[in-house]
């Protein structure tokens, strides 16, 4: 068992076990204010893209992020995770562009939007890269079909114009 403090809205936290977003494990969390411990699983991040990376010729039509050097599709652990969101760096701008989050539970044949569900569709939750500087999204509440283990996940980017090239620093998004 290991200890830590934190300045969350919980000051201690044991471990109890693996946990993370490949592992779906707990801790044990010690709320000060009602000196109670509480079971939890800890936020992660799952991290698609670091390092500025350019998104040559963004397409209109939704796709998978591409910043032509790696596919970004990670699998993880979603069980025990009801909600996401975006940490995104942007440098260089595309307007109407957007990027999001799916999943897939057929190993990449069919993709739906993380929040919504919805086959073929982007994330409801996206982050617009119409304007340059880091960003961190609302929560919102991830689709209950994709809280399992072993989910696909794979970036997405929709709205651009077919011949604009934005600057990403950082894609990644925090699970909780």
């Amino acid at each position: 068992m290991t200890g830590s403090f934190s300045k969350n809205d919980f000051n201690v936290f044991f471990d109890v076990g693996n946990h993370g977003a490949g592992n779906g494990g707990e801790v044990l969390a010690l709320d000060v204010t009602t000196k109670r411990f509480t079971r939890r699983v800890p936020n992660c991040f799952v991290t698609f893209s670091a390092g500025t990376q350019t998104i040559a010729n963004i397409p209109t039509a939704l796709t998978e992020y591409d910043d032509g050097t790696a596919i970004r599709r990670r699998t993880v652990s979603l069980l025990g995770y009801t909600q996401f969101r975006l940490h995104v760096g942007v440098n260089v701008t595309a307007v109407g562009g957007a990027l999001g989050v799916q999943y897939s539970l057929d190993a990449g044949v069919n993709w739906n939007g993380l929040d919504n569900g919805t086959a073929a569709t982007n994330s409801t939750l996206t982050q617009s890269i119409a304007v340059s500087g880091s960003f961190v999204t609302a929560w919102a509440t991830i689709n209950t079909a994709a809280r399992i283990n072993d989910i696909l996940l794979r970036p997405t980017s929709v709205g651009g114009d077919g011949a604009e090239d934005p600057t990403v620093t950082i894609y990644m998004m925090e699970v909780r």
